[in-house]
């Protein structure tokens, strides 16, 4: 991907390009072969000090910075280059290696001296190197003489030249019996009317670009004369203007596919009052060193599998299926009558090929062109359109494409009504970025605090994504980077985990995002309510004491509900008279109590508000904390606490003795009074402790003045 600081890089460059006279690259291009190092020399004098060098290419996707070099020698490469480049801080010269099809493109230099910039501008060609250098003739390997012989040779690799030769002798095209025709990848050798002298070999092929040379392996033809055409014992007579014997071959040269049907077309004449009585085909062949012709009746490899189309007047055609390498060779045929037998003078030579596909080239990055071919070793005797195959499926796919992800896999082609018949497979491998990019989490629904999950990220990419980083979404829709690798684990989860989280995947051809996923945690309410205080049964009124007070129900946070996403800090109030087992007096207190007065009495019950009191007050402080942090739940909290104060003050009436039943009185007056004055139609949450602090203030300074 070409990021903003490429772009502007690139802008300054041209810019540079375009003010500055010295020139610091030779002239180009420069050519290197796929898989080796090219070395970008420059025309600066290595005594001349330079503060920079920095190195660029545009390779058809963008300006992109390969390495600069700092008057420090700092050096920085950039990603897709790391491992590949050097810069020799002496004379600027810049080393690439590993080189692929893709580092074909346009290289550009700045160097930064005390006296100016000195600026270059080259062309790299990547070159495939030269390999597979192979020779494949449209016959066995022994013809006839006069007979027509092509030899192809194919090979591998960028801007090829071939040529030929007949051991060291060079093969020249002087003229219509010889004749060669190039193409990108392969060069055709025609010998017409061949010679003893032509094939005497061994015949070689080479083929060449600017920087490799490769040779064929030797290759060898024999070559024969047939034996002449048998005399007929008795020389048929020849009436002028009636038919001749003669036997004709519609195509002397037919291909076919292998594994196909072929079909020798034939005619035959005679003169008039003759009649045939036999039709036979034979096959040349050499059997011990000898040139012989032998009935394809006769021969096993033809069973069930040769048809004769003819019949016993004119037509003499031959049909062979399932054609085999073992068919190529010469055909004859010879028909008998009731006075003569006639064989053909010539010959049918029948040439089986098999298809051969290629995909130019077959690494490509996405959006490239590619190529596909289908090739014979001979040009079929029907022509018909080709057909191909991807991973055994049929494709509609013209012979040029822009290749995309899809397009990867492997390719057949096929003839058209013959797509059993396939060639080879050849393999079309196509780079991309990351693309299908999805996240996997380990647990389904919402989580739990303090449970374990991890975040998986795949992605489909060629070559496969070497890096992965994952983001959490924020309150102001801003991404924030929370971890690296394919997977991203949680240990623990915390209500903070909360959030939307998405992966983004990198390769060195770009880089792409998952959609996002939404992380629920629950969080149980016993870290959102107060502890230490008596649950109460909301049913039946009566008040069981405990020393905690803990609830069953959970809270589902997230940044996007209306819930806040951070937790309350709970915190312990013990409340001392409540947290005992009872509040009903023991034996000894009442045998206490019956030594203090009223007065007495009164004193203590004033400390216990007072005690009430500050608790009611750090109970306020927690609550409106809460408030802030919890917002409608702890409203819901706070007149559940109401309720139960009353509660406490019923429970405080019941409790109290017969022997005190006024004070106990007094306390029921002003306690349910202060507490039932709070309502949720009457007042906020929060101002009930408020009014247990006036009331008990206004009850102190009445019974201050009582006593006085």
């Amino acid at each position: 991907m070409v990021t903003s600081e490429k772009i502007k890089t690139g802008e300054t460059m041209l810019r540079v390009l375009g003010c500055c006279e010295w020139y610091a690259l030779p002239e180009g291009p420069v050519d290197a072969v796929s898989g080796k190092n090219v070395t970008f020399k420059t025309l600066i004098n290595p005594k001349e000090e330079f503060n920079a060098i920095a190195w660029f290419v545009n390779n058809g996707s963008g300006l992109m910075r390969i390495v600069t070099v700092s008057k420090e020698w700092e050096t920085i490469v950039s990603e897709g280059y790391l491992g590949r480049v050097k810069v020799n801080h002496t004379n600027g010269f810049l080393t690439l290696g590993s080189l692929a099809a893709e580092d074909s493109g346009d290289y550009y230099v700045n160097i930064f001296t005390a006296k100016g910039v000195k600026t270059g501008e080259t062309k790299l060609q990547v070159l495939e190197p030269v390999s597979d250098v192979t020779i494949r003739a449209n016959v066995s390997e022994i013809v006839e003489v006069n007979s027509t012989v092509a030899l192809t040779c194919s090979a591998k690799g960028s801007f090829l030249k071939f040529s030929w030769t007949n051991g060291a002798t060079p093969i020249v095209a002087t003229n219509t019996r010889l004749t060669i025709k190039e193409e990108d990848t392969s060069s055709m050798l025609t010998i017409h009317g061949s010679l003893a002298s032509d094939l005497v070999g061994p015949i070689y092929c080479i083929a060449r670009n600017h920087l490799e040379v490769e040779k064929s392996a030797p290759f060898n033809l024999t070559v024969i004369f047939p034996p002449p055409a048998p005399v007929l014992t008795t020389q048929p007579s020849v009436t002028p203007g009636k038919a001749r014997w003669s036997v004709t071959f519609e195509n002397p040269d037919p291909c076919a596919l292998k594994g196909s049907s072929a079909q020798l077309w034939c005619s035959f004449n005679y003169p008039d009052g003759e009649t045939v009585h036999k039709t036979v085909w034979f096959r040349g062949e050499v059997k011990n060193g000898s040139w012989r012709r032998t009935e394809l009746s006769s021969l096993p490899s033809y069973q069930n599998r040769v048809k004769y189309l003819g019949d016993q007047k004119h037509n003499c055609s031959l049909e062979i299926h399932d054609l085999r390498d073992s068919d190529i060779g010469y055909y004859y045929f010879r028909f008998d009558t009731n006075t003569y037998g006639w064989r053909s003078k010539g010959s049918v030579y029948l040439s089986v090929t098999g298809l051969t596909a290629r995909v130019q080239p077959d690494s490509v990055i996405e959006g490239q062109t590619v190529t596909l071919t289908c090739d014979t070793s001979c040009k079929l005797s029907r022509p018909t359109p080709v057909v191909w195959f991807r991973n055994g499926q049929p494709v509609a796919k013209p012979s040029k494409f822009q290749a995309s992800a899809e397009d990867a896999g492997n390719y057949t082609c096929a003839v058209e009504g013959q797509e059993s018949v396939q060639s080879n497979t050849v393999f079309l491998d196509v780079h991309y970025a990351p693309v299908n990019v999805s996240v996997a989490v380990s647990l389904t629904g919402s989580l739990v605090e303090g449970s374990s999950v991890n975040l998986t990220c795949s992605s489909t990419a060629n070559p496969a994504a070497d890096r992965y980083s994952w983001y959490r979404r924020t309150a102001s829709s801003t991404l924030l980077q929370v971890g690296s690798g394919q997977v991203l684990s949680l240990p623990s989860v915390e209500l903070s985990h909360a959030g939307l989280y998405l992966c983004q995947a990198k390769n060195p051809l770009g880089e792409n995002n998952s959609t996002e996923v939404l992380l629920e945690v629950d969080v149980s309410e016993t870290s959102l309510a107060p502890t230490d205080l008596p649950a109460g049964d909301e049913d039946d009124g009566e008040l069981r004491t405990s020393s905690h007070v803990t609830t069953s129900s959970h809270t589902t946070m997230s940044p996007y509900t209306t819930q806040s996403s951070h937790a309350m800090a709970s915190s312990h109030t013990t409340m001392s008279p409540y947290t005992t087992t009872s509040l009903q007096p023991t034996t000894t207190q009442r045998d206490t109590d019956t030594r203090l007065d009223n007065q007495d009495l009164l004193d203590t019950q004033r400390a216990w508000f007072d005690k009430l009191h500050v608790e009611l007050m750090e109970m306020r402080q927690s609550f409106e904390r809460s408030l802030r942090q919890m917002e409608s739940r702890t409203h819901s909290l706070l007149w559940s606490m109401s309720r139960r104060l009353e509660r406490m003050t019923e429970a405080l009436d019941r409790n109290s003795a017969p022997s005190h039943h006024k004070t106990f009185v007094s306390l029921r007056h002003l306690l349910p009074s202060s507490v039932s004055a709070v309502t949720p139609s009457s007042q906020p949450p929060g101002s009930r402790s408020m009014n247990l602090h006036n009331k008990a203030q206004r009850t102190r300074r009445g019974r201050k003045g009582s006593r006085s």
